[in-house]
């Protein structure tokens, strides 16, 4: 499973990182910005999930989102942000969950059984 995390916060973002990594072994790309993410979409192979940051620098997430929709790219996707623009952000579309960076440890938990049940579809399948 590989995630894409974008966050402009160096010490969140490497947090959620090593959590993801060591703890539930995915793969874990980061980006530091909506421009960042953009060009490592464009680059890599396709991401099971993608994480971001509302408000950043340089390309915020929603630039992300328009990104997906515009190119078609079939990914989930799930703001987790210190913004308060996220309450009025419409779950839809690629977009399948939004956090506050309060609930933390509700994105951990989330993020976990996304992957479960992704997993459980997949041999059912």
């Amino acid at each position: 499973m590989r995630i894409l995390l974008v966050d402009d916060d160096n010490e969140i973002r490497f947090a959620l990182a090593n959590v993801f990594q060591t703890k539930h072994k995915f793969t874990v790309v980061e980006a530091c910005s909506g421009s960042e993410a953009i060009a490592t979409i464009s680059s890599h192979d396709k991401f099971s999930l993608i994480i971001s940051d509302y408000q950043m620098d340089n390309g915020n997430g929603q630039v992300i989102v328009d990104f997906l929709k515009n190119q078609q790219v079939d990914v989930p996707f799930i703001f987790f942000s210190g913004s308060q623009e996220i309450k009025a952000t419409v779950v839809g579309g690629p977009v399948v969950k939004c956090f506050s960076k309060s609930e933390i440890f509700h994105l951990i938990e989330y993020v976990d059984n996304f992957f479960k049940q992704t997993v459980s579809e997949r041999v059912v399948s």
